[in-house]
């Protein structure tokens, strides 16, 4: 039947077969190469994105612990009875929006002056600063608290440590 056609049917046939061929060639080959300038472009994104929140948490961080380093060497500084550091604390908090609770933990002295540990803590709750202060003494066994303890490394004079709490 193929025989029984005429050549310009022929020609035509061909022809339309090998561009259809070619485009089709063509349209995979700038696809396939457009896919892999996309996923580079969204890895550099994504990149570019962690490397922005790493920097903007750490720039956070940074700024609380100069703040938790500022209520430290008030406290190593200063004497404080318990309302004044209470003061102290709330005021911290009350300035600086970023973070979300201060406190510090007073290991019981020989001296007398505090005899039983002392941990006073404010956070926030719905734009309140809300105080609580740790009866329980559970902290004494906590890593946070055991493990400068237990290697000698001072965290104020050795009997204070104050913990900032970053917000999220």
């Amino acid at each position: 039947m193929l025989a029984q056609r005429s050549i310009a049917y022929k020609l035509i046939l061909v022809i339309t077969v090998c561009s259809v061929i070619i485009f089709a060639v063509t349209i995979g080959y700038f696809y396939y190469q457009s896919r892999i300038i996309l996923e580079t472009e969204l890895e550099n994104n994504a990149r570019n994105l962690v490397l922005s929140s790493v920097n903007r948490v750490e720039t956070e961080l940074t700024s609380i612990g100069k703040v938790a380093e500022g209520v430290v060497h008030s406290l190593e500084t200063g004497t404080y009875t318990d309302s004044s550091l209470n003061s102290l604390l709330k005021r911290t908090l009350g300035d600086n929006k970023q973070i979300f609770g201060v406190g510090a933990a007073f290991e019981p002295d020989a001296s007398g002056i505090r005899s039983r540990p002392y941990v006073p803590y404010f956070y926030r709750k719905s734009g309140q600063l809300i105080f609580v202060e740790e009866n329980t003494f559970q902290f004494l066994i906590l890593d946070w608290y055991n493990k400068p303890k237990v290697s000698g490394k001072k965290c104020g004079q050795n009997r204070i440590l104050t913990l900032v709490v970053a917000g999220c």
